[in-house]
This record gives structure tokens, C-alpha cells and sequence, in this order.
């Protein structure tokens, strides 16, 4: 599956008709090595499709379970796992409950698992196949279409000047990571602290790009 058809079903989804549940992937893995967009490509993803979502942060038994029945007690939800492999190997049985909450989730549900990793070969096969998590999507670069996202998503802070012009910032930010985009965020937010400056504007947003580049 291509980013493109990722967000085609991420419109279907918003829509909210019932009827189509069962023809859409009860789970998706994004793949790529670190710092290439995983995380903003499930921001938006998220977003698009204007669900609650269910985020696994703590690794105890207890904890999963605990996300997973919140999870199956509304009607349409994500699950959304970080680092999944490393989560594996914290607990076992993740699997297993992976594997029972897809297949008890009824037909007029929509719970999406959307897995995020950087070596699917760590990932075990049986829940990778047909009917699991079987849409796999491999992130490569961190895309112009990920970057405005974060650009967009800075601009909602009450830090930066609204009227900030993303198509003139996004050149330069081209081949930067994720980490140097989060950077350069912080990097900006600091400089109008430490220099009493109201907001951070098109200007000093090119200045700490060039910097960080």
C-alpha cells in the first residue's frame, strides 16, 4: 500500500458509513528506518480519519489489556503501537492479544491497529498475514506532504506568527529528519524566549533551518 491509498482510506473512514467496516484493514504497519516521518505519516493519517485514538505507552500486562478493553468499548477507534518490535521484547503475549482483539471485533466496529517499526524483520509473521496487519506501508524519506504537516501543526502554537508562509519554508527544510525538524521547533521557541521577541516569523524560522542543516 502507497501513502496515497493510505489517506483514500483514511477519507472513506471519516465518512463514517458502517457499511464499509468490513472491507477495510484491521491493521497497518509503517515501516522505515528512524527519523524518516513514521510518526507525523500516523499524525496525519489520524487526523484525516477524525477517530479517538488509543495510544500503548506502558508495557505491563495489565496496561495492554487495560488500552485494549477501552479500545473495544467504543464503536470506532485507533490503536496506535510505537516502536513495536521493542515492545515485543518487553511482552510476549502482545501477539496473542493482538491477534484476539481483531478477531473479536464485530463487523459494526472500526478499531485500526496502526503498528510503527524500523526492522519488520523483527516483526513476527503470524500477525502480519491476511485479515491482521497485513496493509504494510515502508517509509523511505521524510516527504514534502510530512513536513508541511509539521510545518502546519507549528503554526497552531500560540509561538508562531500565523501569518507565517509554509511554501517559503519548506525548501528549507528539505532532507532533514524528523529530530531536526522537532529541533527546529524548540531551537526557534527558545530564541524569541531568550530574546524577548513576541513570535517567531518566517525570518528567524529560515535562520535556525540553515543553522540546522
Amino acid at each position: 500500500m502507497t501513502n496515497q491509498k493510505l489517506f483514500e482510506i483514511a477519507t472513506l473512514i471519516k465518512q463514517g458509513n458502517k457499511d464499509y467496516y468490513p472491507f477495510y484493514p484491521k491493521g497497518i504497519l509503517i515501516y522505515g528506518n528512524q527519523n524518516v516521518g513514521k510518526s507525523l505519516l500516523v499524525k496525519k493519517f489520524v487526523k484525516k480519519c477524525n477517530l479517538p485514538i488509543f495510544e500503548l505507552k506502558n508495557f505491563a500486562n495489565e496496561d495492554i489489556d487495560k488500552l485494549f478493553k477501552e479500545a473495544m468499548s467504543i464503536d470506532s477507534c485507533i490503536i496506535h503501537i510505537d516502536k513495536v518490535e521493542e515492545v515485543l521484547e518487553l511482552n510476549s503475549q502482545l501477539v496473542s492479544t493482538l491477534i484476539n482483539f481483531m478477531e473479536t471485533t464485530s463487523e459494526k466496529q472500526f478499531h485500526l491497529i496502526v503498528l510503527t517499526s524500523t526492522d519488520k524483520s523483527k516483526i513476527p509473521q503470524e500477525i502480519l498475514t491476511s485479515g491482521y496487519i497485513d496493509c504494510h506501508i515502508p517509509v523511505f524519506t521524510l516527504d514534502k506532504e510530512s513536513r508541511e504537516f509539521f510545518l502546519k501543526d507549528c503554526l497552531q502554537n500560540s509561538y508562531f506568527d500565523p501569518r507565517i508562509d509554509i511554501s517559503k519554508i519548506l525548501p528549507y527544510t528539505s532532507e532533514m529528519t524528523q529530530n531536526e525538524l522537532d529541533r527546529l521547533k524548540k531551537e526557534c521557541i527558545l530564541y524569541i524566549l531568550r530574546k524577548g521577541i513576541p513570535f517567531v516569523d518566517e525570518t528567524l524560522l529560515i535562520e535556525q533551518a540553515n543553522k540546522i542543516k
